[in-house]
Formats: structure tokens, C-alpha cells, sequence
């Protein structure tokens, strides 16, 4: 379960460019939920993002994941937390151009101190669940924007992470094959168990999830 009580998040603090990107945020997202953030530009749906994923810390405030403050330790420690417990998915992909779809997603895995012979068997085992058993070694530049996608997907879930945090996984895709992606990220949290936050402009993928958090101006309106 993730808790935030009162998080405030403040960008350039007593600047001219000062921001309050959060601003007193309280929430509650369930274990295995498979929920949606949505907000306009602004709203700070990103900020929101990067704390729950240690990407960043809060101002003030707390964050807790199952009971424990999230952002205590050292830079290694919220790095080793990352890895272990996160998986990310990025609107653009992100996925590293000189590598197989196999070797993209092996090298999370290899990241996280997996046996290269371990790490290649489950990066072709999750490929094969996202359906690219027959694209696994085409390089991204030879892959679809969906394949790319779900190429994203299977190396998010290649640590066995706990919580998926997805930045407008089909922001980029055409309707058709947003509906593929959302049927996979569902099929994910199923199956794994994986919570799974979403931040999405899409109605559709927003009206699947359950909690959905609105966010305005940095607050949580519903």
C-alpha cells in the first residue's frame, strides 16, 4: 500500500521560478491496485510520479509504502530500493537503440545483479507474455511504436517489482494499439499481482482504473 499525508513539493524553493508542484497531497492507493492519475498540464501528475517511484523527494510530508518511510537511506540504498522494487514505464520507451528487444530487457535485470543466463531466459520468457516471441531479436529502430511499448512493459516487469509506474503508456500510440497496451498493463497487475500506476490523458485506460486520483494545481480534488 502507498500513503502520502500532507506532501508538499516545492520546485526552486524561495526563488523567482518557484513552484508548488504538490501542495498538501494525501492519498491511499491499495496493494495490486490498478490505478490511474490524471490531471492537465500542471497539475503535477509528474512530480507525483517520481516521488512514489524514489525518483525524488518530497519537500515535507511523508511517503510510505507498506508501512515504511520510502525516502530514508543513502543515494545507494534508494538506488538498490529502485531497482528491487520498481518498475518504470516512460511515454517515449526509453529503450537503449544498439540493443536486441531481449537485450534491453535483460539488461534491467542485469542491473540488479541477475546471472546473465538467468537474466536472458526471463527477458525472453516476458517478451513471449507480451507477445514478441518472434521480435525478440529486432533492435527498437526495427519495432512498431506498440512493440516498443510492450518491449517497455516486459523490461519494467523483469525485476518482479512490486509497484509499476507507467507515464502515459500510450500517449504516443494510435488507438488501436493504446488498446493493446491497456489490455496488457491490465493483464500484468492480474497476473503478477504488481501494483500499477498510470498516469494518463486517456479516458478509457483512466475509466478501467480503480483509485482514480485527480490532481489540480498540485491538490487531490477527487
Amino acid at each position: 500500500m502507498i500513503e502520502f499525508r500532507d506532501v508538499v513539493k516545492v520546485h526552486a524553493p524561495k526563488s523567482p521560478r518557484e513552484v508548488r508542484a504538490l501542495d498538501g497531497v494525501s492519498l491511499t492507493i491499495p496493494r495490486a491496485a490498478f490505478a490511474a492519475v490524471v490531471g492537465e498540464c500542471g497539475a503535477g501528475t509528474p512530480t507525483l510520479l517520481t516521488i512514489i517511484g524514489a525518483l525524488d523527494t518530497a519537500t515535507s510530508g511523508t511517503v510510505l509504502v507498506d508501512g515504511a518511510l520510502l525516502h530514508t537511506g543513502s543515494r545507494r540504498r534508494m538506488a538498490q530500493l529502485r531497482a528491487r522494487r520498481f518498475g518504470f514505464i516512460f511515454q517515449g520507451f526509453d529503450l537503449i537503440s544498439s540493443l536486441t528487444a531481449w537485450e534491453n530487457v535483460a539488461l534491467a535485470m542485469r542491473y540488479a545483479g541477475t546471472p546473465a543466463h538467468e537474466a536472458r531466459r526471463r527477458a525472453k520468457e516476458l517478451l513471449a507474455d507480451v507477445g514478441l516471441d518472434g521480435r525478440m531479436d529486432h533492435l527498437p529502430g526495427q519495432l512498431s511504436g506498440g512493440q516498443q511499448q510492450r518491449v517497455a512493459i516486459a523490461r519494467a516487469l523483469a525485476n518482479r517489482p512490486t509497484i509499476v509506474l507507467a507515464d502515459e503508456p500510450t500517449g504516443e500510440l494510435d488507438s488501436t494499439t493504446a488498446e493493446r497496451i491497456i489490455s496488457l498493463l491490465q493483464a500484468a497487475n492480474e497476473r503478477y499481482g504488481v501494483t500499477m500506476i498510470v498516469v494518463t490523458h486517456n479516458h478509457e485506460l483512466a475509466q478501467r482504473c480503480d483509485p482514480v486520483i485527480r490532481l489540480r494545481d498540485g491538490r487531490v480534488v477527487g
